[in-house]
């Protein structure tokens, strides 16, 4: 009796085994899928063109530019604001704008770290 319970908890721990290994794979692997997708997006913009319609903004239109930029910062600021107890929108919306310009220069993992140490501080 005892043989067949150890040969059933064996299969069970080469199906665990291999769900661990699978997993990471199948990670990187969408990883990888999204990259290539990201890079394409990403090469497939003509910044010649996009400053060109920008200089054909008139003066006047960057105010309201400047306040749709402002309304959609304090918009994304607000969830962190309900998730972290004690933390104002000024502090959030710095936090999400400091991560953003580290998520642009660096790579991805940057992010995570500036916020995690701005909290920390």
């Amino acid at each position: 009796m005892g043989s067949n319970d150890d040969a059933g908890n064996l299969t069970l721990v080469r199906r665990s085994r291999g769900r661990a290994l699978l997993r990471p794979l199948l990670l990187a692997g969408i990883s990888v899928a999204v990259g290539w997708i990201v890079i394409g997006l990403v090469g497939a913009i003509d910044s010649d063109q996009v400053a060109t319609s920008l200089g054909q903004l008139g003066w006047w239109q960057a105010g309201p530019l400047l306040v749709a930029l402002l309304v959609r910062q304090t918009l994304n600021a607000v969830p962190l604001t309900r998730f972290v107890p004690g933390l104002t929108l000024g502090r959030s919306m710095h936090n999400d704008r400091t991560a953003n310009l580290v998520g642009t220069l660096a790579p991805p993992p940057g992010d995570v770290m500036i916020r995690v140490s701005m909290f920390g501080s």
